[in-house]
């Protein structure tokens, strides 16, 4: 009996120490940050989100590869037709609950009036951009055009819109990093610009956010 007790009692403590080590993972999840990065090169603009080692690319779509069509069977008798399987009912069943599913949270957000709205977007705006920060800004641009008085004048604009801006996230704390350069090409006529932006935020205010959305207005 007490060998018995013994070995349950190792049991329980494995798995007592399993569970705390889950939820030690789990809360330090939510203190990790997620980073959204913006960017802009190549004439192409770029937004990818990452977590941790994961990334996912929302922009550009990387564009599926086009498989070759095989020629179809020649079709039989209606009457040696096979009957449909139990795992093709299933995913049809599937199917249309997620249709529905989609359809009923369609018609809940046409219930929401213009000030449910503003009140979403203040949510937003308080449980989100107010902690918000911005880990990295490069930026890459040559200023050029078909005059060089123009271009000049263009690369004192540049400046003096940026540097004021610039100065005010810095001192708000939003800006942690930024590289900035930019430089007059007197003898092209093409302006050319590199940008590239990393925000970061952490994942416990993302649910918080989403949340208090669902609770107010679902």
């Amino acid at each position: 009996m007490s060998i018995f007790l013994k070995i349950l009692g190792i049991l329980l403590g494995s798995i007592g120490g399993l569970l705390a080590l889950i939820l030690l993972i789990l809360i330090l999840l939510l203190f990790c940050k997620s980073k959204l990065m913006v960017g802009y090169w190549d004439n192409q603009f770029r937004l990818q989100l990452r977590f941790l080692f994961i990334r996912y690319t929302i922009f550009p779509k990387k564009e599926k590869k086009k498989t070759s069509k095989t020629s179809e069977p020649p079709e039989k008798n209606a009457s040696h037709s096979p009957k449909p399987s139990a795992a093709h009912s299933k995913s049809v069943q599937k199917q249309s609950s997620r249709v529905s599913r989609q359809k009923k949270q369609k018609k809940e957000l046409k219930k929401l009036s213009f000030s449910d709205y503003i009140g979403i977007l203040n949510i937003i705006f308080r449980d989100i951009f107010h902690y918000i920060s911005c880990d990295m800004l490069h930026l890459e641009i040559v200023v050029a055009s078909e005059d060089a008085a123009q271009t000049a004048l263009n690369y004192g604009r540049i400046h003096a819109a940026l540097e004021p801006l610039l100065g005010a996230l810095s001192a708000r704390n939003f800006l942690n990093r930024a590289i900035i350069n930019i430089t007059p090409d007197f003898c092209s006529e093409q302006s050319q610009f590199y940008g590239k932006a990393v925000f970061s935020l952490r994942l416990f205010r993302i649910l918080g956010c989403i949340y208090h959305i669902y609770k107010k207005y679902f």
